[in-house]
């Protein structure tokens, strides 16, 4: 689960700890100037050895330092991969609604703005959502208010939540 370098840690702390360790008991003994039944030690090698397990500690530390910058530099690469698909998502929204929008051409739209609106509401029950919200969405705000309103209640919610949808998925035009 741990790198070799994290699981080595502990153990090379433990090391420098009991080399502090000795290093201070050694203090202890050459001051109190009791040599009796405590074996001497030797402070140089002490040194030489801490200098050492110093040295192994700070490398085992780089090691742990690199392992965690190189899984960062993998969470951020992937979560910008994310964003990027997230992109793509919304660029494909964007062109289905522009695509919607050239279907409902100009001519079309002119006959449902002539047309009576329980009429035109009659035609619309029965058209694809798609092409319906094309054409709701040339028509000028009175005439689709009317058609809507002769619709059956929950068609006309059903097209004005997905026309709300393209709206809001659509290029305001405005510098953010």
């Amino acid at each position: 689960m741990f790198p070799a370098a994290m699981r080595a840690l502990p153990s090379i702390c433990l090391l420098a700890l009991l080399c502090a360790t000795s290093a201070y008991l050694g203090q202890a003994h050459a001051v109190e100037g009791q040599a009796g039944d405590r074996p001497t030690v030797d402070r140089e090698n002490g040194q030489d050895y801490c200098s050492s397990v110093a040295k192994a500690a700070s490398t085992a530390k780089m090691a742990a330092q690199e392992t965690r910058l190189r899984e960062l530099e993998s969470l951020i690469k992937r979560r910008g991969e994310e964003l990027e698909a997230k992109k793509r998502e919304l660029e494909a929204v964007l062109e289905k609604y522009e695509a919607l929008l050239k279907r409902a051409d100009e001519n079309l739209v002119t006959v449902y703005s002539k047309m009576k609106p329980d009429v035109a509401a009659a035609q619309f029950a029965v058209l694809d959502d798609d092409v319906a919200i094309a054409v709701l969405s040339r028509l000028n705000p009175k005439a689709s208010s009317q058609i809507l309103s002769e619709m059956t209640a929950s068609r006309g919610a059903g097209l004005i939540k997905k026309l709300a949808a393209y709206s809001s998925a659509k290029p305001s035009g405005k510098p953010q």
